[in-house]
């Protein structure tokens, strides 16, 4: 079984060896690794070089600077496997990240994707506990359903922890979104998941992520055209995952923290553009009124559990509209701030 495992590579010369030395050390030899390099400046490139010249199952592609979101397409064009795994430049797998996957598919039929456990280490010391799984299989849409409810997934939508069958990839010309320089792996797995006959999961936690490395991705500024972009895209996905799987009582929740925060973050957005409180409000009145689908929120609104989450006067200020207000609040928390004082 011939997995394709897929790195997108930008400035990664000093973390890329022992990234790929971990590849190369697989127990399941059968893979090809396709290193994508995206118009690096250091020597990234020689890096990816050296590793073909002494492994075959090693091809190198460079492409000017696009994001990770091209890159990644880049190696899903040129993709032959009939599974896709997918591993940042920056991050390590276990000798048997491939193999407990292989296993796996060969044990359970009628999946479409797999889900390992990860480890999160900074500067090689332990940040956190591992996230892991059970051995586990999710069939059809109601077991799928519970997947979602039973287990963290929905807090980790990464695309590294787990592997694709390729074949629906393809068929549904699934592709990263180029327009959006984060959470375009969440909006991936929300388009995969929408079509998928089946999950399971494996015991170990076999990826290892770069915990310094996100910490700097997490500070990245956006403008608010990106985060009107970003929640556009989100939010749409998230909506159809619902009603696929008819998620309309607590097993929203995941999905709906997640959309809230991106909504809040959008508007936020939209209050920081240069201009007085009065030209925040119209924008923020605008984007809600093009954005925010009400006919969804009312038949969800009332899940007991999202009632109590939309509760809080910031949110009541939001689903209300009353934008003047929270603006106002929003102002008067960065005075405080300035000023150093602690509400009690």
């Amino acid at each position: 079984m011939l997995i394709t495992i897929i790195i997108p590579i930008y400035n990664r010369a000093k973390t890329l060896p022992e990234c790929l030395d971990s590849i190369i050390n697989q127990e399941h030899s059968e893979f090809e690794c396709l290193l994508i390099d995206d118009g690096s400046h250091d020597d990234s490139l020689k890096v990816c070089n050296e590793y073909a010249d002494k492994d075959s199952r090693f091809r190198v592609f460079h492409k000017p600077n696009g994001g990770v979101g091209s890159a990644r397409n880049l190696g899903l064009e040129n993709a032959t496997g009939e599974w896709v795994a997918f591993v940042d430049s920056d991050d390590i797998i276990a000798p048997n990240h491939l193999s407990q996957f292989a296993t796996a598919i060969q044990k359970y039929q009628n999946v479409d994707i797999l889900f390992c456990g990860c480890q999160y280490v900074c500067r090689g010391q332990k940040t956190r506990p591992d996230h892991t799984y059970s051995l586990a299989k999710y069939e059809g849409k109601e077991e799928t359903k519970h997947f979602f409810a039973s287990t963290d997934l929905l807090q980790y939508m990464y695309v590294c922890d787990r592997i694709y069958r390729r074949c629906l990839i393809e068929q549904n010309n699934m592709r990263f979104d180029t327009t959006l320089s984060l959470s375009e792996d969440r909006l991936f797995c929300y388009q995969f998941l929408k079509h998928i006959r089946g999950a399971a999961t494996v015991p170990e936690a076999t990826y290892v992520i770069n915990e310094e490395d996100n910490n700097k991705l997490s500070q990245r500024h956006l403008s608010s055209e990106m985060c009107i972009n970003r929640y556009h895209k989100l939010s749409v996905a998230m909506q159809d995952l619902v009603e696929i799987y008819q998620l309309y009582d607590a097993r929203i929740m995941p999905f709906w923290k997640y959309n809230y925060v991106l909504l809040h973050n959008m508007l936020h957005s939209l209050y920081n553009v240069k201009g007085n409180i009065f030209s925040a409000t119209k924008r923020q009145q605008y984007y809600i009124n093009k954005y925010f689908d009400f006919n969804f929120y009312n038949k969800i609104k009332d899940i007991p559990e999202l009632k109590a989450f939309m509760s809080d006067a910031q949110a009541k200020r939001i689903i209300n509209m009353q934008f003047l207000s929270y603006n106002l609040h929003v102002l008067f928390t960065y005075i405080l701030i300035r000023l150093h004082i602690r509400k009690q």
